[in-house]
């Protein structure tokens, strides 16, 4: 049998005939302190209103969480379909609405850009990727960035 190990900033994979797992080997990444860090980050970029759109998303999906901060890994589409009723029975607007979605999923999507988490908490089903998928990109990967391997 053999196993493929590749480290990939925080996260490791490693893929056997007919598997694929993502393990983070840092502590959970909490949303506020994820929001927070982009926050700065879009500060010190001098992009002071998306830094604040980021904390007024932030703000609202804490309200929403009664208060409690969760994991990054803990946000699913079901939370975020529940998030944008919650949105609709606190009165806001169909624009508001979609400003919050559209924040939330950004923030998602850097996370799994900066692999803190998977695209699979999104997928309405835990999906198996099929294992040519896995070597194609695998194989790819390793004529790419030799040096890795």
């Amino acid at each position: 049998m053999t196993t493929i190990k590749l480290k990939l900033n925080h996260s490791q994979v490693e893929s056997q005939p007919g598997s694929l797992s993502l393990q983070n080997s840092q502590k959970k990444q909490m949303l506020s302190m994820y929001v927070s860090k982009l926050s700065e980050e879009l500060e010190s970029g001098n992009r002071l209103r998306t830094a604040g759109a980021y904390q007024s998303f932030l703000n609202s999906f804490i309200k929403f969480n009664n208060n409690k901060d969760l994991a990054l890994s803990q946000i699913t589409k079901n939370l975020m379909k529940q998030y944008e009723i919650f949105l609709g029975q606190q009165g806001y607007s169909q624009n508001t609405i979609s400003f919050y979605m559209r924040k939330i999923q950004a923030i998602y999507n850097q996370a799994i850009r900066e692999c803190l988490i998977s695209e699979i908490n999104m997928t309405d089903k835990q999906q198996e990727i099929p294992l040519l998928v896995i070597n194609e990109t695998l194989e790819h990967t390793m004529e790419k960035y030799p040096e890795f391997i």
